[in-house]
């Protein structure tokens, strides 16, 4: 685990998982791996287009090389992109260079981010979930941290972690590192730029009633009301 403490601030940074995936993993898609990608399903439309032409009674033959040539090709660039794009993100630091000035204060911010809000008070952080709402005082959070599968957490003093999703959540290969970036750089900067007040109260979690009832009573709404339009036209 990596730690980067800054005295003259209160909240800290942690990186949980500093081994982000290299360039050069398993499986990266190097330039000779994409040009054998590549040439597969040239080979593979060359195929196709042999039979189609000269060999017109093969019948549903040709489908699989015809199905077959645009995957390949598809594969295999879509894999050099995303092995460019971890190469890039790579370089980029998790957690926002804090050595010099402070930032100018700020009485109040909004991060959103993929369904998430999280707002910095001097008082409270808040984070806005799909389902819940958790209130953590400002005088309670220590740190943030970077998490394994994409997201963030807020540290709390003497209680388990917040989470923070970041909209990356699908695993480490599903190319997160952007999305936690960019969140990181925000609410970091929010943190160190909202001054904290009081020194009161506890974490709170609320669930926000009328969107879960909306969830679990939306679908039998709309099957009903289908279902009623389907015998009306009966």
């Amino acid at each position: 685990m990596q730690l980067d403490e800054e005295p003259a601030r209160r909240v800290r940074t942690v990186d949980l998982d500093p081994r982000f995936p290299p360039a050069d993993e398993p499986m990266a898609w190097t330039w000779f791996r994409t040009g054998i990608g590549v040439g597969i399903g040239v080979l593979c439309a060359a195929v196709a287009a042999v039979m189609l032409l000269f060999r017109p009674g093969l019948g549903m033959l040709p489908v699989p090389f015809v199905t077959a040539a645009p995957v390949a090709v598809a594969v295999a660039l879509g894999g050099r992109w995303g092995t460019v794009r971890r190469a890039r993100w790579a370089r980029v630091p998790l957690f926002p260079d804090r050595s010099g000035a402070a930032p100018a204060p700020r009485a109040a911010g909004v991060v959103r981010r993929f369904g998430t809000t999280v707002t910095v008070t001097p008082t409270r952080v808040v984070v806005r979930e799909a389902f819940t709402v958790t209130e953590v005082p400002r005088h309670l959070v220590t740190g943030l941290a970077a998490r394994h599968d994409g997201d963030l957490s807020l540290q709390v003093e003497g209680g388990r972690p917040i989470l923070v999703p970041a909209g990356g959540g699908a695993g480490r290969y599903a190319h997160h590192r952007p999305r936690q970036v960019r969140m990181a750089y925000a609410l970091i900067g929010l943190l160190d730029s909202v001054p904290v007040e009081g020194g009161s109260g506890q974490v709170v979690i609320r669930r926000r009633t009328g969107v879960v009832v909306l969830a679990v009573v939306g679908p039998i709404l709309v099957c009903v009301l289908a279902a009623a339009i389907g015998g009306a036209f009966r």
